[in-house]
């Protein structure tokens, strides 16, 4: 038995498409429900894309280029609260500072009122591995 072409079309007229293409930003990646990772600095393409997210908050471990100007005006044009940036160096930071950054980045992370969220990185560098281990571990996941 075939569908009638009435709901057929009826069908294919109910779809809607978003007027922008939807481009991810680089490096975008769900890390869990409610938190995912990009690689900033966003573009102008990037931008229907974070509006479907619904996103809450931020978190920023990564170069001082990451959250250039534009990056910030999106941020604050999506009303997404930036909660911590941070600029680590490997060469300049000492053990306990980055000990200090993962804790203070995983209080974020494990408090549910600052969801969904985001989390940019410049790329996957040593902190950003650190609180993403430290963080699968409170989970006990390996």
């Amino acid at each position: 038995m075939q569908p009638s072409t009435a709901s057929a079309s009826s069908k294919s007229r109910s779809l809607q498409f978003p007027s922008a293409p939807l481009v991810p930003p680089i490096g975008y990646a769900m890390l869990d429900e409610g938190l995912c990772r990009v690689i900033g600095p966003f573009t102008k393409h990037n931008l229907s894309f974070l509006q479907q997210l619904g996103l809450k908050s931020a978190i920023c471990l990564a170069s001082s280029d990451c959250l250039d100007t534009y990056t910030q005006g999106i941020l604050k044009s999506l009303d997404i609260k930036l909660l911590y940036s941070k600029f680590l160096s490997l060469e300049n930071t000492s053990p306990s500072d980055v000990e200090v950054v993962v804790y203070d980045v995983l209080a974020l992370l494990m408090n549910a009122d600052n969801y969904p969220m985001m989390f940019i990185t410049s790329s996957l560098v040593y902190s950003d591995l650190l609180v993403l281990g430290c963080l699968r571990r409170l989970q006990n996941i390996n």
